[in-house]
């Protein structure tokens, strides 16, 4: 089941990285493992595996973790008859054999004390040569069991992975063809010969051997049973469930469509804006915001800052740097933008971009800088949200999440019965319910109007003449320069260069004048970069690696590696 649940979550999404990244690539192409049970209750084990290495590796591991009251003696490894270095660590066995991208193939051979007990029947060898704490996928494992002497007389079961895969062939002895076995799986074998054939003074159980294990048998054949009625009814089930879903998600598109033309319509109808500059609705950081989606680079806070300047409440001191001259401001970002850049980043009201890149040089500084920069987005974000530019729809949204919730409790169950393409079917109708529960949120008249005026704007704006720019006030003008500055308008901005840079444009007189749209255009290249390179960061990230926990039967398990 745990391996149904693995390959369900992969499916559909990727939410965690892996918790170990090997430094080694490597496969294990064949494995061979074969246990000769011995009349004094010993088992001699040879096991051959066959690694396919991509790049350079050190040796292989074999964690080999007893059942209680068993031991593992004479561990010894060898490649075509030559020994390997092997270093024990516990039960973790490292075998030296350096090289690079080439098939290896390693024998390891054991010897298990005390491996066999009996009753007053049948003697068994159960063990788990691998269990869930295994973290290398097996491609082909054949496990084989070999009697002290040629017998009939042989019982032999599977569990979990190794279940359904026992052949017994001729004298005795049992073939376990598990075939691929992926890791983090058990797959115990149990293998019951008469008592006969062993000496005495084995290891004894209080249980009856053959009932235990024909007990095992029918639970397994119950389960069986019961599995296949299930995997038919859920058959039968799966059409319904996966075109129900398709239609439900198919049915909230055509909505969602629909109701966005209605609220372009219904926008367009109410929309009274005059000229090509839309009316300020709200702050420009705020609408640029609101338009530039999920992207809040060093773009918006040099957009910001010019801001600032047009609204008279800092101004440019000299070439690169500006002064704040009015603290009363209209909106709490502001006032937080300018308590982080004049009196953090910079001093006493002053700001340039050196004093930033020095600021950065200081580690202790960069978290601070982390911080200050999200503090001053969500209060940007909070005037946006207060605008109530899209629809929260709590109810509907709830609704669909639920249904989702179902489609997925189905997907699962799917998967665990093995029925492989309802599942992927399902999986998808999940998501697409999962997402629209999760991400719709429709604009509202107000939201739809804000933006269609401003992305007609962008796209007017690189038809504007000279003529009409001059008629513009320069508070207007320097609007247009941060709005493209802010949302990263490459058009945008070489228009306002072209703009601002010809003879026959001029700003009317105000405040800032065209030299000084020049000069902040220039600014806001330097600006932008330095904000960008400030909000650059770097991670690390670290690997472990643990040791098995004997997950199989009795205590015991193992597994294989590689270093």
């Amino acid at each position: 089941m745990k391996k149904y649940l693995v390959i369900l979550l992969v499916s559909f999404i990727v939410l965690f990285m892996p918790s170990q990244v090997f430094a080694v690539d490597f496969e294990i192409e064949k494995t061979e493992i074969h246990a000769h049970l011995k009349e004094n209750g010993a088992v001699q084990v040879t096991e051959e595996h066959r690694y396919q290495f991509d790049g350079a590796f050190n040796g292989v591991t074999r964690s080999l973790i007893p059942k209680r009251n068993t031991v593992i003696e004479n561990f010894r490894a060898s490649e075509q008859g030559t020994s390997l270095e092997v270093e024990q660590d516990d039960e973790l066995y490292k075998v030296y054999r350096s090289g690079d991208d080439e098939t290896v193939t390693v024998t390891f051979d054991y010897t298990i004390q005390h491996a066999v007990e009996t009753d007053t029947e049948l003697a068994q060898f159960y063990w788990p040569f691998f269990d869930s704490s295994n973290e290398t996928p097996y491609q082909n494992m054949d496990i084989f069991v070999y009697p002290p002497q040629i017998t009939d007389d042989v019982l032999a079961l599977g569990y979990d992975e190794a279940q359904d895969r026992v052949d017994i062939q001729d004298g005795g002895v049992v073939h376990f063809a598990l075939g691929q076995v992926e890791d983090g799986e058990n797959g115990d074998i149990r293998v019951a010969y008469d008592a006969s054939i062993f000496a005495n003074g084995l290891p004894s159980t209080d249980e009856s051997i053959q009932q235990d294990m024909l007990a095992d048998k029918t639970e397994q054949e119950e389960k069986a049973a019961a599995f296949s009625n299930r995997q038919n009814l859920l058959g039968k089930l799966a059409p319904f469930v996966v075109v129900g879903s398709f239609v439900a998600v198919l049915a909230l598109i055509m909505m969602a469509v629909r109701k966005k033309r209605q609220a372009l319509w219904e926008a367009t109808r109410t929309s009274n804006q005059h000229g090509i500059l839309p009316k300020e609705n709200m702050s420009l950081p705020a609408i640029m915001y609101y338009m530039g989606g999920i992207s809040k680079g060093g773009e918006m806070l040099s957009a910001s800052l010019l801001d600032l300047v047009r609204k008279g409440f800092v101004k440019r001191e000299n070439e690169d740097q500006f002064k704040v001259v009015d603290h009363h401001t209209d909106h709490e970002h502001e006032s937080m933008l300018i308590n982080w850049l004049f009196y953090k980043v910079g001093k006493d009201g002053l700001f340039s971009p050196s004093e930033l890149k020095a600021y950065m040089e200081e580690e202790e500084n960069q978290n601070t800088y982390s911080k200050d920069n999200h503090s001053w987005l969500t209060a940007v974000k909070q005037e946006m949200d207060q605008q109530q530019l899209y629809e929260k729809l709590p109810a509907y949204r709830w609704t669909v999440g639920l249904s989702s919730i179902g489609v997925l409790v189905f997907a699962i169950l799917f998967g665990i019965h093995q029925l492989w393409m309802w599942m992927f079917l399902s999986l998808f109708g999940f998501i697409g319910l999962l997402g629209f529960a999760l991400f719709y949120f429709p604009r509202t008249t107000k939201g739809t109007r804000i933006k269609k005026q401003w992305e007609t704007f962008s796209t007017k704006y690189e038809q504007i003449t000279n003529q009409d720019w001059n008629e513009w006030m320069s508070d207007e003008q320097m609007q247009a320069i941060i709005y493209g500055v802010g949302t990263n308008n490459k058009k945008m901005m070489e228009k306002n260069k072209t703009l601002v840079e010809s003879p026959n444009v001029s700003a009317v007189s105000s405040s800032v004048t065209s030299s000084d749209m020049v000069m902040l255009m220039l600014l806001s290249t330097t600006l932008t970069s330095q904000f960008n390179e400030a909000n650059h960061t770097v991670s690390a990230s670290s690997s472990t690696s643990t040791a098995g926990t004997g997950a199989g039967v009795g205590g015991g398990g193992g597994g294989s590696g590689a270093f």
